[in-house]
């Protein structure tokens, strides 16, 4: 008789606060033997709790989860040394997170329109330890690393405009910012036009992401 060589199995965890995000991606690892889902959760610190049984290798997390969001449950597992990989999901087009992700270790990031033509192929990916994002992702990401803004062009920025430019990189929004500074929201609004068309930033979120990147430059001596 022949010996019967058993396929080793990927042990995976799957993380969303949607019970029909969590059933469509059992379904899809179900196309792969070489994957098995040994548990689901709906909280980040329910995840998280999961992880730290540390028999997870695969653990494929929404970004944003009441309790703790992806980036928290990541950063923690970080901070505990599980040897788990990680592809995070997002219905959000934002390079902030990813760059935040990255800044975590994690490679593989995937929207969520994305994840029916692609969650195989980013799951072989972190499985590898390569970076994956969604396509795209990828093509903005691309565009950006090819044109950063100049950092130096500050001094193209008026007193008033570096204000809001500060207050930006603290993440908050332009009424936030108009309270702060005692200006009206229009103010904020124009502030925040001129200075993308001072700096050439494009994109809804590339001025936020330029703010959050220089914090450090734009902090007060």
């Amino acid at each position: 008789m022949r010996a019967v060589v058993e396929t080793k199995r990927t042990r995976v965890l799957l993380a969303d606060d949607h019970e029909l995000i969590l059933e469509g991606l059992d379904r899809l690892l179900g196309e792969r033997e070489d994957l098995e889902v040994v548990a689901r959760a709906r909280r980040g610190d329910d995840a998280l709790a999961r992880l730290g049984v540390g028999d997870v290798e695969l653990a494929i997390l929404d970004i944003s989860m009441p309790g703790l969001d992806g980036l928290s449950v990541i950063a923690q597992a970080n901070t505990l040394r599980l040897p788990t990989r990680f592809v995070l999901l997002t219905m959000f087009d934002d390079l902030s997170y990813v760059r935040k992700a990255e800044s975590l270790g994690v490679k593989v990031f995937l929207l969520k329109e994305a994840a029916t033509a692609e969650l195989l192929l980013a799951i072989d990916a972190a499985l590898d330890n390569r970076r994956y994002l969604s396509s795209s992702l990828m093509e903005r990401m691309l565009r950006t690393e090819s044109t950063p803004p100049d950092a130096a062009s500050f001094d193209q920025l008026t007193p008033a405009e570096l204000e809001v430019l500060r207050e930006l990189s603290l993440n908050k929004t332009s009424r936030e910012i108009a309270a702060t500074l005692g200006v009206s929201h229009r103010t904020v609004q124009n502030h925040r036009a001129h200075i993308c068309a001072k700096l050439e930033l494009k994109g809804s979120n590339r001025l936020l992401e330029f703010a959050i990147e220089n914090r450090e430059r734009l902090s007060p001596e």
